[in-house]
């Protein structure tokens, strides 16, 4: 008799320990958003401008020396100074990490952008000696083709019409840093510009500077970045924080008058792996609400039935469109 009270004492004790864990675990990803808030600020109030997505990986020895909003690497490796993570921040700028493409050593463990709740979601090391760490936010990107690889232009229509995805694909706080462009008469990086706070023309107080991102809940990096792998891992993590201009790092919003919505509405952690890698293309949580931070360094959470275009406006810096997020 007294096992069998003993026993029903512990059920009914157990999810309310585990709920008040997972409370726990959620206020602490809230106060990582918060970090990456502020430390968002105190970079633009160093540079005069936002974090930038950097370039892609396939551009970087090609773009010219850091500056504000002509950055090489991402937005988690140009806060790392001001995230206490300054020492790795100098030791890869004078290792030269922004020529070394995905395969560097330098990508430490990073707690500000890892989510408590996610703990079982482990990086390990390639075949070759890698460990690429992974992150749980992800800032915004409005259209498909945020990954443009070098572009080859050989005519103004062409070029004309790049300059129209990059304006269509990068409308959020954080944008693409540069392109590549390569014609006939040789290569020229083009420079984006910087986003400061007068480009945020929606307010910063309503537009999305970072918000968590959906990844598969047992997901661990793979023993190497190719073929067999992909039945385990998610492409989309693949070189962890350090990358730039990508999947990893970036995440998408859609109106839904775009085809390509079915690919961005959020999802919440699962532990079965999603069907196909478009799923990790979008906004998710581990958590029953997103956990956003906005231009302006406040945290609030999202619903994951939040309306697709309310959550592409939410997203834009300039669509003109204005959501009483103080309701989501």
């Amino acid at each position: 008799m007294v096992i069998a009270i003993i026993a029903t004492l512990i059920g009914l004790l157990l999810p309310a320990v585990q709920s008040a864990r997972e409370s726990a675990r959620r206020t602490q990803c809230f106060n990582n958003l918060k970090q990456i808030g502020a430390a968002s600020h105190s970079l633009l109030s160093a540079k005069k401008a936002f974090p930038s997505a950097g370039t892609i990986l396939g551009d970087r020895n090609f773009a010219p020396a850091p500056s504000a909003g002509y950055e090489r690497a991402g937005w988690v490796f140009q806060i790392l100074p001001y995230i206490e993570f300054g020492v790795l921040h100098r030791k890869a700028v004078d290792q030269g990490i922004f020529n070394l493409g995905v395969n560097s050593p330098l990508e430490d463990g990073v707690a500000p952008v890892k989510c408590p709740s996610r703990a079982n979601r482990l990086s390990r090391p390639t075949s070759w000696g890698t460990v690429f760490h992974l992150t749980d936010y992800a800032g915004v990107a409005t259209g498909w083709d945020m990954g443009n690889y070098q572009s080859k232009i050989d005519s103004t229509s062409q070029r004309q019409g790049e300059n129209d995805e990059f304006d269509r694909a990068w409308r959020g706080i954080i944008a693409k840093s540069g392109m590549l462009f390569t014609g006939r008469t040789g290569s020229v990086y083009v420079r984006s510009p910087a986003i400061g706070v007068s480009k945020v023309t929606d307010g910063t107080s309503k537009t999305i500077l970072v918000m968590e991102k959906s990844a598969w809940a047992r997901a661990q990096q793979p023993p190497a970045l190719c073929c067999t792998d992909w039945v385990e891992w998610g492409f989309y993590d693949s070189p962890g924080w350090a990358d730039a201009a990508g999947y990893v790092t970036m995440r998408l919003v859609f109106p839904s008058a775009d085809s390509s919505n079915t690919y961005t509405r959020p999802r919440a952690d699962s532990d079965q792996r999603p069907t196909g890698d478009t799923a990790e293309r979008q906004f998710g949580s581990p958590h029953a609400v997103m956990g956003s931070v906005f231009g302006d360094g406040s945290v609030r959470g999202i619903s994951f039935d939040v309306d697709v275009d309310a959550l592409f406006q939410i997203g834009c810096r300039n669509d003109g469109q204005s959501v009483n997020t103080s309701s989501m």
